[in-house]
């Protein structure tokens, strides 16, 4: 998948889940998400390599700010009702009132991944 086209793959999934695009926390989750995308064990290890390279590429102030706003933004969208959703639209468990930080990354990084793969099958 191209740059151009992973860039409006995660815009629109990001949009379709409800997530502020007003939120600092938008733009953290769409380098984190682009970044798994390409890294996949990254999310691994997110408070301690994901997060310090986000808030080196979008000049954050520190990495505990990103997890915040990344947080932050994905609370504000369970209270749209959308992220709801999320289990159904990525195949994935949620335990909790809402997905995680790293569960939410690494499961729209995992579904681009698909997306990618059922494209690439089609050519």
């Amino acid at each position: 998948m191209s740059d151009e086209a992973l860039d409006i793959q995660v815009t629109d999934i990001l949009i379709y889940l409800g997530i502020p695009v007003s939120c600092k926390g938008y733009d953290y989750l769409r380098c984190s998400i682009i970044l798994a995308y390409h890294s996949p064990d990254i999310t691994k290890y997110i408070t301690k390599t994901l997060y310090p390279k986000v808030a080196r590429l979008c000049h954050a102030s520190d990495a505990a700010g990103v997890e915040r706003n990344c947080r932050h933004a994905v609370e504000r969208a369970c209270h749209i009702g959308r992220i709801f959703e999320f289990g159904r639209y990525f195949d994935c468990d949620i335990t909790h009132r809402h997905p995680t930080c790293a569960q939410f990354i690494s499961a729209i990084a995992r579904r681009l991944h698909e997306i990618s793969a059922e494209f690439d099958s089609r050519q």
